[in-house]
């Protein structure tokens, strides 16, 4: 057996210690499959400290139905800290089947989402003392609501819980105050209770229970709490959190200037798109220890207008930003100006301004500016015309740009020329000119003949002035690059 072992052992070695990818967990479950009785034993033995190592969610099965985990044949299953049904429809009598298996007593995550699992079988999986090593679970998309919250809340063996994903499960203020009680309300790390209809009652009750204190992710959107949930945020000691969402909320400057003067400085990614905010709201922020930490901050279909974003810049740069989300938000050329004579420009990774009536002399702004590590620029619907694009071609501050869209816009022949001729493009993989009903074969033909376009791969052109087939038969020489 020792020489048997010792040929086991060198394969295991070179996996367990090898990149901990997905394909490296299967083919380390493909070299234990056929092993049986001592050297099994030894095997799983001298692999399960390496793995420890290893992200859980790696450590992952896969499957479509409960009776594939419940019934399989794998002597490797032991390891698993993962489980995730994809497209799998658990019903009630699925639900129990999987509570019974002894099978989850190893398991630190289970997804459930999309599953179809209703209130009884969120019921059953509560009530499943083996589950009491779990410290992850989503039923996002599944209707369990109220009742399968109330029940995941009563629980005796969920203790252990750090991340629970309800996304649109049909939770209430009912379910939202029956969470508030739960034993693992407290230890909760992460929590989405997007897409649901708790209102400002439900959210005051997960504040007051304590639900949000330790929480590093918070995903809120799409509840209609208002400024009085946002209020009662304030009095949330968030003091360790790095995401939070609050989209379409129903929140106005108040609900944020509320909420604002008692948030962490610990958070980097902040949503609070499609709100009533306008510059009063914005100077909040600029006000706030936020400005020193947001990495990533979406305002998208809020109401700022050219006010707003002079507002969000007045008390100078948001430090570490380097996602600006403005789509829909009413920003013209003068808030562009606005952002660039801060500098703020300067910081970005993204920028995105889809919809927003900056027109050419908004465009001409941002390309007056220093805009090296901006990757990823949407100017769809944004009023650009063929002047806008030749100020562009003129900027030589674009070093990184890898994503540019232009769609739904009125530029023609002589703006697609321009963007031709700009070396900026040299770096670009996705460019969007759709829908742009005045842009001709003479501009397609310019953009084809390009000394720039090298790295270019996904090409927009579709509902322009040219028939799509016609503008495939341009590119045909480019055998990289698909054009859509």
């Amino acid at each position: 057996m020792s020489r048997a072992w010792n040929e086991v052992l060198e394969e295991l070695r070179g996996l367990v210690y090898a990149e901990p990818t997905q394909k490296n967990w299967q083919l380390l479950c493909q070299a234990l499959q056929p092993l049986k009785g001592a050297i099994l034993s030894q095997a799983l033995e001298y692999v399960e400290g390496p793995l420890e190592g290893w992200p859980d969610k790696v450590r992952a099965f896969r499957t479509r139905t409960v009776k594939d985990w419940t019934t399989r044949k794998a002597n490797w299953l032991p390891l698993v800290r993962a489980l995730f049904f994809t497209y799998a429809k658990v019903g009630p009598r699925s639900a129990v089947t999987l509570a019974r298996s002894r099978r989850l007593e190893t398991l630190r995550h289970l997804s459930l989402s999309s599953s179809g699992l209703p209130a009884k079988g969120a019921a059953a999986l509560a009530g499943s003392a083996f589950l009491s090593n779990l410290e992850s679970l989503s039923v996002s998309f599944c209707p369990v609501g109220d009742d399968g919250a109330r029940a995941l809340a009563q629980s005796k063996h969920l203790g252990n819980l750090k991340a629970l994903s309800l996304y649109r499960v049909g939770l209430t203020d009912v379910g939202a105050r029956a969470l508030s009680q739960a034993a693992f309300a407290e230890g909760l790390e992460q929590l989405s209770l997007t897409q649901n209809t708790v209102g400002p009652d439900g959210l005051e009750a997960l504040v007051d229970g304590g639900v949000f204190d330790g929480a590093r992710s918070l995903e809120l959107s799409h509840n209609p709490f208002g400024d009085v949930g946002m209020a009662a945020l304030s009095r949330v000691r968030l003091g360790g959190a790095e995401k939070v969402e609050l989209t379409k909320v129903g929140a106005t400057d108040a609900g944020l200037e509320a909420w604002v003067q008692t948030a962490p400085s610990s958070i980097r990614e902040l949503e609070l798109g499609s709100n009533r905010f306008s510059s009063a709201g914005a100077l909040a922020l600029a006000s706030s220890p936020l400005r020193q930490s947001v990495w990533s901050l979406n305002l998208g279909g809020c109401p700022l207008g050219d006010e707003g974003v002079a507002a969000l810049v007045s008390r100078g740069q948001f430090e570490g930003l380097e996602r600006l989300y403005l789509w829909g938000a009413g920003v013209g050329p003068v808030g562009i100006e606005a952002l660039a004579a801060s500098g703020q420009l300067e910081t970005l990774t993204h920028l995105l301004l889809r919809g927003c009536p900056i027109g050419d002399q908004g465009v001409a702004a941002l390309a007056a500016c220093g805009l090296g590590r901006l990757w990823y620029l949407p100017l769809g619907d944004c009023g650009v015309g063929d002047d806008g694009l030749k100020a562009l071609a003129g900027a030589s501050g674009f070093g990184a740009l890898g994503r540019l869209e232009l769609g739904r816009n009125h530029f023609g022949d002589k703006g697609a020329a321009a963007l031709a001729s700009w070396p900026g493009l040299a770096t670009v993989e996705t460019l969007d000119l759709s829908q742009n009903p005045g842009l001709g074969m003479a501009g397609v033909k310019a953009l084809a003949a390009s000394e720039h376009i090298g790295a270019l791969r996904l090409l927009k052109l579709n509902r322009c002035g040219v028939p799509f087939k016609e503008c495939q038969q341009v590119f045909a020489d480019h055998k990289k690059l698909k054009v859509q």
